[in-house]
């Protein structure tokens, strides 16, 4: 799983299909959601799993507008196509997934 940094976050997001987690080590939430999202990285090869650590990340939680962790930012081409916020299950996340890269 590539961990984003304020110096690459643009450069990541801006070509192909790319999920970012927002998360924090203090989140007990996020600790649930690690191994789901870790899974799917696997199983949805044409993704590019990524995440980003609230307090690693300087102003890059603040310009993606996340206002709570977990949060999962779907981009398209640098371009945001959905948001999922708070704890969901794999089937659920999958199902967003899918309904975003339609």
């Amino acid at each position: 799983m590539e961990s984003l940094t304020e110096n690459n976050y643009q450069h990541k997001i801006a070509k192909g299909k790319v999920a970012v987690k927002f998360w924090a080590s203090w989140c007990g939430p996020c600790k649930m959601l690690a191994p789901i999202y870790e899974d799917l990285s696997k199983d949805m090869k044409d993704i590019h799993f990524t995440e980003a650590n609230i307090d690693e990340t300087g102003d890059v939680p603040s310009d993606a507008a996340v206002r709570g962790v977990p949060t999962i930012v779907l981009f398209n081409n640098g371009e945001e196509v959905a948001r999922v916020v708070g704890f969901v299950t794999k089937d659920a996340l999958k199902r967003k997934i899918e309904d975003a890269y339609e």
